[in-house]
């Protein structure tokens, strides 16, 4: 069952929130004082609560979770999924069948090729490629990231032992 939920406003002030219960384009139920979404759509994907999307060109076949912010004119391209509380500034582009882990952040302008993985908690700020893997902060390439861990154990062990 589709829902969707509205939030109402007059001069900046909340004046009513409800819940409207869906049959196809058809208003079935109508609940006053809650705020609940779920869009499932057979062509568009599911679109989560609490998602704010602005100005922004959006595919079919994705999945967005709760709390993603997707600034002006950004792109999300068919088959793309976003994981919960992330956001993508205005005129990134997430490209086809990729993923984006939850607490992500995506700067300006930058690009998530088609394929592309960026792991949960990680900042965008350059472009990943088609295929490629993003984690952490600052973002590296996912086999970057575990040799610049590997370096840093080594460091500390070194470190332990000279007594330094």
């Amino acid at each position: 069952k589709n829902m969707v939920g509205i939030q109402v406003t007059e001069a900046g002030s909340v004046v009513g929130k409800y819940t409207l219960m869906m049959d196809g384009i058809n208003v079935v139920e109508a609940k006053s004082g809650t705020l609940d979404s779920a869009l499932h759509h057979p062509l568009l994907g599911v679109v989560k609560p609490y998602v704010t999307i602005e100005r922004s060109v959006i595919e079919n076949l994705v999945k967005i979770d709760n709390d993603v912010h997707i600034g002006h004119n950004a792109y999300v391209a068919k088959g793309a999924i976003i994981c919960g509380a992330t956001a993508l500034a205005g005129n990134a582009s997430v490209g086809e069948f990729s993923y984006v882990g939850g607490l992500t952040g995506i700067s300006n302008h930058v690009h998530v090729g088609a394929g592309a993985k960026v792991g949960a908690l990680t900042i965008l700020t350059k472009d990943v490629p088609d295929g490629g893997t993003a984690v952490g902060v600052p973002q590296r390439d996912y086999q970057n990231h575990f040799k610049v861990h590997a370096y840093l154990n080594r460091m500390a062990l070194k470190k332990n032992k000279t007594g330094d």
